[in-house]
C-alpha cells in the first residue's frame, strides 16, 4: 500500500505535466481552419449533406472551398478586422438541389466587408450585420 502511495505521489506531477498541455484548447485562426457554412442570410444551411465550406491559404491571400455544387477560389485582402473578396470563380457543374445555394453563397461572399472570430465560429459581415455564419468544419 505504502508503494502504491509513493507511486502516486511521484507521477501525478508528470502525469499532470503532460496531459494537461494537451487538454488545453488550441486557438481557432482564420488561416488554419476549414469552416463549415451553417448560416446564408440567417438562413440555417447546416443540414446539407455536403455543407458549404472555405478555407483561406497560409497568408490568408487566398481563399477556396466547396459551395454546395462546385468547387471555387478566389483573392482575399485583409486588414484588421476588414476583409473582402474578388476574383470569385467556380467549377462548372450543375446540381439542381443546390445551385441556387450555391449562387447565392458566392454573391454574399463577395459582397462581404469585415469578419469576426468568436470561439469556433467565423463571422463575415456586410455593414456591420452578419451574412455568413461559420462553424470549425470537423
Amino acid at each position: 500500500m505504502y508503494l502504491t502511495h509513493k507511486f502516486l505521489i511521484l507521477t501525478a506531477p508528470v502525469f499532470i505535466a503532460v496531459i494537461l498541455p494537451a487538454c488545453k484548447t488550441q486557438e481557432i485562426s482564420l488561416q488554419s481552419t476549414e469552416w463549415k457554412l451553417v448560416s446564408l442570410r440567417q438562413e440555417n444551411v447546416s443540414m446539407l449533406q455536403n455543407p458549404v465550406t472555405i478555407s483561406f491559404n497560409e497568408d490568408g491571400s487566398r481563399i477556396s472551398g466547396f459551395g454546395g455544387c462546385n468547387r471555387y477560389f478566389g483573392s482575399c485582402n485583409k486588414s484588421g478586422n476588414r476583409i473582402s473578396f474578388s476574383g470569385l470563380g467556380a467549377t462548372k457543374m450543375f446540381c439542381q438541389e443546390t445551385m441556387s445555394i450555391e449562387d447565392n453563397f458566392l454573391t454574399v461572399l463577395s459582397e462581404v466587408d469585415s469578419y469576426a472570430i468568436n470561439d469556433t465560429t467565423l463571422l463575415l459581415k456586410k455593414g456591420g450585420s452578419v451574412v455568413l455564419e461559420f462553424t470549425v468544419n470537423r
